[in-house]
């Protein structure tokens, strides 16, 4: 795979090193959020709730749980509701994001396809969608035949010892061409153990080494967690003139923030909260592919306003801790919000996302940000 062709200059970067003190901090971690959708709701209920999408005839919650798209008006009210699991047209195995414009559009990693609706929820086409590698980090597809491909960890372990990729990556295929580009390789989060003849897998709490979303089908965002460093890679309007693909732009814009480095202290208590979960695993523990930074963008959104938010990772703390990014000016400010509320959309200054209760059951709600 060939790395990606450039054809705007990258915007001159502030320093990396800037510390995370120097953004203001607003804390709204003891504001009560407000119900938008409860769990269940007219004749309908929530079941694990992935993307949110927030427009001004209402609001779209995708259900990565039950392979539906919920519709509800601006009070709050379902309009409609459609999809279901399989593999037939219009049917859904793994739901990766939810995009609406004049169409609604959901991709499926499990299936290497794409399928489109009506707003109404009438099905329009379902197509395969080809591809170098398996999606399994996320599936995207952007305007004039883009299609972004991510990949997660693949580590391998047998008896010879453990091999494989640390990293995931993000790639561009083209439409109707045999190019495809990688655009980032960020390494995981996973830390692999090996004892006694066992082998697995466990998160270490440092985050995934950087995280990527889109932009309307006319961009992919992507972040390095370590640096701070945000790309924004843009599709054209129409294909090159030069070439049967076309070639994507980018510029790069800093944090304000950057990962500092993972400390022996810090892999000690890693490997005791692996302990504490795995009480039955005894003796001496191989460990290998710690992360070498705390992760300042283990997850990205980008606003109805073009801010970029990321999340970023704080040892210890069960509250989500955001960073708003202006990719044309300064970096704007930390957000922390209430323990039980991910983030999942950011429109009219409201933060819009997933509430939980005591028994994790989930509901729509959302915070004024100012």
């Amino acid at each position: 795979m060939r790395k990606i062709l450039l054809s705007a200059c990258v915007a001159v970067l502030l320093a990396a090193t800037q510390a995370a003190s120097q953004l203001p901090v607003v804390d709204l971690s003891d504001r009560a959020v407000e119900t938008l959708i409860p769990p269940e709701f007219d004749d309908g209920f929530f079941n694990r709730i992935g993307t949110i999408v927030i427009r001004d005839d209402g609001l779209w919650v995708l259900d990565a749980g039950q392979r539906r798209v919920f519709r509800f008006d601006t009070e709050g009210r379902l309009v409609v509701a459609f999809g279901r699991q399989g593999n037939g047209p219009g049917e859904l195995l793994w739901p990766s994001a939810l995009r609406v414009d004049s169409v609604v559009t959901i991709p499926d990693m499990r299936q290497m396809r794409v399928s489109r609706f009506t707003l109404d929820g009438e099905h329009l086409e379902t197509r395969r969608v080809s591809g170098p590698v398996v999606p399994s980090g996320g599936l995207a597809v952007l305007r004039n035949g883009v299609t972004v491909y991510a990949t997660a960890v693949r580590y391998t372990m047998s008896s010879s010892g453990v091999g494989g990729d640390p990293n995931g990556h993000v790639t561009v295929g083209f439409s109707g061409s045999s190019r495809a580009d990688t655009i980032a390789s960020l390494q995981g989060g996973v830390v692999m153990w090996q004892s006694a003849g066992e082998m697995s897998l466990f998160r270490a709490g440092f985050g995934d080494a950087g995280a990527w979303t889109t932009m309307g089908d006319s961009a992919i965002v992507v972040a390095d967690g370590i640096t701070g460093t945000i790309s924004v890679f843009t599709v054209p309007d129409s294909p090159g003139m030069e070439t049967d693909t076309p070639r994507l732009s980018v510029d790069s814009v800093t944090m304000g923030i950057a990962g500092h480095p993972v400390t022996g202290a810090d892999r000690e208590r890693a490997e005791a909260d692996f302990r504490r979960d795995n009480p039955n695993v005894r003796g001496r523990v191989t460990f290998a592919g710690w992360p070498s930074y705390w992760s300042v963008a283990v997850s990205l959104l980008v606003s109805d306003d073009g801010k970029v938010w990321a999340r970023r990772i704080v040892y210890g703390d069960d509250r989500q801790h955001w960073t708003e990014v202006d990719l044309h000016g300064p970096p704007r400010q930390q957000v922390i919000l209430p323990e039980r509320f991910s983030l999942r959309a950011i429109a009219g200054g409201r933060l819009y996302g997933v509430a939980r209760d005591e028994l994790d059951v989930q509901r729509v709600a959302f915070l004024d940000l100012r």
